[in-house]
């Protein structure tokens, strides 16, 4: 028996926060310029300055963690609204 994408959802199986990537070809080159960029960034702070820098990088991660978490839900909100109008 084909399990549901609600079992799924539930059972763990599915998780597309961390199996989506953006398809845009330039992302893995953007990604490893800004890794790069960091690192030459960071070997020139003082130990303050780097304590610093990491804390706005978590600051960082949380906004763009509850951003996601927001475009997600509403774009959920949007693909039910969406099917229930074709099925009426």
């Amino acid at each position: 028996m084909k399990k549901t994408v609600l079992g799924q959802l539930f059972n763990g199986e599915i998780y597309p926060h961390e199996q989506t990537r953006p398809k845009d070809e330039r992302y893995q080159e953007v990604a490893i310029k800004i890794g790069e960029a960091t690192r030459s960034l960071c070997n020139t702070f003082t130990p303050e300055q780097q304590v610093l820098f990491d804390q706005l990088k978590d600051h960082c991660l949380i906004v763009a963690g509850m951003e996601h978490g927001a475009v997600f839900e509403e774009g959920f909100r949007l693909g039910a609204r969406i099917a229930i109008e074709v099925l009426i």
